[in-house]
């Protein structure tokens, strides 16, 4: 009689019943009913904090009279705004100080010393400059969304390697690693951006900045 052959099902998988989302929405579920069982008993005041009742029974009634929509709708709009505004600028400046040594010395510097400044102290100043209204609001977005896209986009971007590229300069002395030679599933276009990478990484100045102090500019001026 010959064997039969059974398979074999990873201990893990026999352990795991319950579907993995279900299990990650458990965590928030719990504390929910925590929340509404400590505002029911009274542990939890409703003048410190209102009960998930109170909530949803405040938001369906925003809901009904139309409150609610038009309060998302002016801040979607806001975002928006920030947004559009922040990105130009901020990519504009990083191309300014990225193409170029004359524009990093003229920009970089000025950039990095207004983004350790905390937002929260340049509240008041947007309220005397710009008055109470929406334009203070969206020259925080704007401001936040400039500096993020300056720091992602300046380092990694089009930094001087990339104008000793288009010079020429890079590509008469460029030699493909010998990473990339031993690599035979490689693709010509691959290869080609491995190089490109490459040499802009080698032509790249060092920052003036460390990715520690850059942590430290987000965590006190950002926050």
């Amino acid at each position: 009689m010959s064997p039969v052959l059974e398979p074999v099902v990873p201990l893990s998988a026999r352990r795991r019943t319950v579907p993995r989302w279900l299990r990650r929405t458990t965590g928030p579920l719990l504390l929910l009913v925590l929340w509404q069982v400590s505002s029911a008993t009274g542990v939890l005041p409703s003048d410190t904090l209102a009960s998930p009742g109170t909530i949803a029974d405040t938001a369906s009634g925003l809901l009904k009279d139309g409150t609610l929509p038009h309060a998302m709708l002016v801040s979607v709009q806001r975002v928006l705004i920030g947004l559009a505004l922040g990105g130009v600028i901020g990519v504009s400046l990083a191309l300014i100080s990225g193409l170029s040594r004359l524009g990093e010395d003229l920009v970089d510097a000025s950039v990095q010393m207004l983004r350790s400044i905390p937002w929260v102290g340049m509240i008041p100043l947007f309220i005397i400059w710009m008055g109470i209204g929406e334009a203070p609001k969206i020259a925080l977005i704007a401001l936040g969304v400039t500096f993020h896209l300056y720091l992602n986009t300046r380092p990694g971007g089009v930094p001087v390697g990339i104008a000793a590229f288009l010079q020429g300069s890079v590509v008469q002395r460029a030699v493909i690693p010998q990473h990339l030679a031993q690599r035979d599933r490689l693709t010509g276009r691959r290869a080609q951006q491995e190089l490109i990478r490459t040499q802009q990484n080698a032509a790249r100045p060092p920052s003036p900045v460390s990715p520690g102090q850059r942590r430290c500019g987000d965590s006190t001026g950002h926050h």
